[in-house]
């Protein structure tokens, strides 16, 4: 029985070892096997990592619209992760973009210092280290702002860090490293040329180089011109009342383009308004040596004829007369000093009797005038608007401007008026 069992035995064994061969077993992936491993011993070792890591990956989709409703829903969820890992520098570099688009300038600009972006891939390291600056910056730290840019642009000499850093130089008075830096900007060839084109007007100006200022001005609103980019800025500037100064500059420039002039009127409500928002401003000094020349200038500088007038009047032998009567005009405007209005006056020539047969087909406009409000700066009331108004309509009906002596035909012509 013995024997048998053995023989029984051995023949199990060699049909085994048969089926093997036939039907080999499939090879094991060391690769897969190994990582299956790692994360069942880092997540024994680590329970915070898995739900951190999807907290953050979940964060991060939310925030690639770059909103600030994504950024607000957002915020839940990379506070969790923080408070789950508060020393793994993810969570902290999504928070500080999520606080960036919300403006909150000083927890951004804390959330990224922890992220410590030495640690980071290039690739990220440069993106949080100019949001990193950026943060600083609009939190007042300039100092720190330009510590950190001065390192972005060594490691990744890109136009948007050296334009940023730029405008910190500004912020601290550094005005000279600024157009250095803001210099390096446009030949970088990967930044905002007319942002950058603005500040180096804001530079020159600021060091009293006043020709190149203007040079620099006539180039920003040859990329700019309806000044969006001041007053539309990607990130608000760094100085309580910024876009009011360069807002004076620019509506202080003569364009290149022919079909803009500049507007002096505009200039010193801006350079005034700059003074009542930023009282305390380091450039205050400059502002007021702007003020005072805008002030000085006799107004208007020149008449605005609509290139829909059939009459060609010369405008240049007009300009005394109005301007003779501006102290009135501006009088209206005393108590004011955020208004500025559009005056708009008609005057058309002799008409042909109806019933002649050579009487033109096209409709002539009837002499009048039109008073409309150009901008408000101070938010005025209605009343206070309207009364302006009619100062203004009753000043200007006195103008003793000619009509046109040619038949059916007319002109228009506009000026500005601000405050004395």
């Amino acid at each position: 029985m013995a024997r048998i069992h053995a023989l029984i035995i051995l023949l199990c064994a060699s049909s085994a070892f048969a089926q093997s061969k036939r039907y080999p077993a499939p090879p094991k992936d060391a690769d897969k096997e190994q990582a299956s491993h790692s994360a069942l011993w880092e997540a024994a070792l680590d329970p915070e990592r898995k739900p951190y890591d999807e907290l953050v990956r979940d964060a991060k989709r939310m925030l690639d619209d770059r909103t600030k409703d994504s950024a607000s829903a957002a915020l839940p969820k990379l506070d969790e992760a923080v408070g789950r890992l508060p020393g793994d520098y993810h969570a902290h570099a999504a928070r500080g973009l999520a606080y960036l688009l919300l403006g909150d300038w000083a927890k951004c600009a804390a959330d990224l210092e922890l992220a410590n972006v030495a640690t980071l891939e290039a690739n990220e390291r440069d993106a949080v280290e100019l949001q990193l600056g950026v943060c600083q910056g609009r939190a007042g730290r300039y100092a720190d702002a330009e510590r950190t840019l001065l390192h972005a642009v060594t490691v990744a000499s890109h136009g948007e860090q050296w334009m940023r850093l730029g405008e910190v130089r500004i912020a601290l008075g550094k005005l000279d490293e600024a157009v250095d830096a803001l210099t390096a900007a446009l030949e970088a060839r990967d930044g905002t040329e007319g942002t950058i084109h603005w500040l180096l007007a804001l530079a020159y100006d600021r060091a009293r180089k006043s020709t190149a200022a203007d040079e620099e001005a006539r180039k920003a609103i040859q990329f700019d011109s309806a000044f969006s980019l001041i007053v539309n800025p990607t990130y608000p500037w760094l100085r309580a009342g910024e876009d009011q100064y360069m807002l004076g500059l620019a509506y202080g420039t003569t364009p290149t383009l022919d079909r803009e002039q500049a507007r002096p009127e505009l200039a010193l409500l801006y350079f005034r308004h700059f003074l009542k928002t930023a009282p305390t401003s380091p450039w205050r000094r400059r502002a007021e040596e702007h003020v005072k020349a805008f002030a000085a200038m006799a107004f208007p500088r020149t008449l605005y004829r609509t290139p829909q007038s059939t009459s060609l009047v010369e405008t240049a032998p007009l300009v005394p007369v109005v301007q003779k009567a501006m102290p009135q005009l501006r009088a209206c405007l005393a108590k004011q000093p955020g208004l500025t209005y559009a005056v708009s006056i008609i005057k058309a020539g002799p008409r042909t009797p109806e019933s002649d047969r050579e009487r033109p087909r096209y409709n002539v406009p009837a002499s009048g005038l039109k008073v409309t409000l150009d901008h408000d700066l101070d938010a005025a009331t209605k009343p206070v608007q309207d009364a302006a108004r009619t100062c203004l309509e009753v000043a200007s009906a006195k103008l003793a401007l000619p009509a046109p002596k040619e038949k059916d035909t007319y002109y228009q012509l506009s000026f500005y008026v601000v405050a004395p």
